[in-house]
C-alpha cells in the first residue's frame, strides 16, 4: 500500500542494517526517527518511522532501504510526528525519554 508515512517494526537481534547509515543516506529527503524499546517486558525491538513528505511510496521501497521483509513494514498509525513521538515514548510498562529517540531532524519541535 502506498503512503507517505511508514513504520518498520523489527526485533533488535534481527536488524541487519546500520540505522545511522540509513539516516545519512536519506538526509533531507526522508525524515526518519527510531527508538529501541529494550526496557519493557517485550523482547528488545526497534520502531522505525519514515516520513516521505508529499511522496507516497510502497512497502517495497522501505523493505529495500531497511533490508526487511514485507511483514515488518506497514503504513504508520500516527497521522503526524506529535502522535508518532508519543507512540515511541509510551509503552504499556515503561515510559521512554525523548533523548532515546534518534532522528535526522529536530523532533523536539513536535
Amino acid at each position: 500500500m502506498k503512503s507517505n508515512f511508514k513504520e518498520v517494526f523489527i526485533y533488535a537481534d534481527s536488524l541487519t542494517v546500520d540505522l545511522s547509515d540509513i539516516l545519512k543516506v536519506s538526509m533531507g529527503e526522508i525524515k526518519i526517527a527510531y527508538i529501541l524499546h529494550d526496557k519493557s517486558v517485550a523482547e528488545p525491538h526497534y520502531h522505525i518511522f519514515l516520513d516521505f513528505g508529499n511522496n507516497k511510496v510502497d512497502d517495497t521501497f522501505v523493505m529495500k532501504l531497511c533490508n526487511v521483509c514485507n511483514r515488518l513494514v506497514c503504513t504508520c498509525r500516527g497521522k503526524n510526528w506529535s502522535e508518532i513521538k508519543m507512540y515511541m515514548l509510551h509503552t504499556r510498562d515503561y515510559d521512554y525519554s525523548a533523548d532515546e529517540i534518534i532522528s535526522n531532524f529536530d523532533l523536539s519541535n513536535y
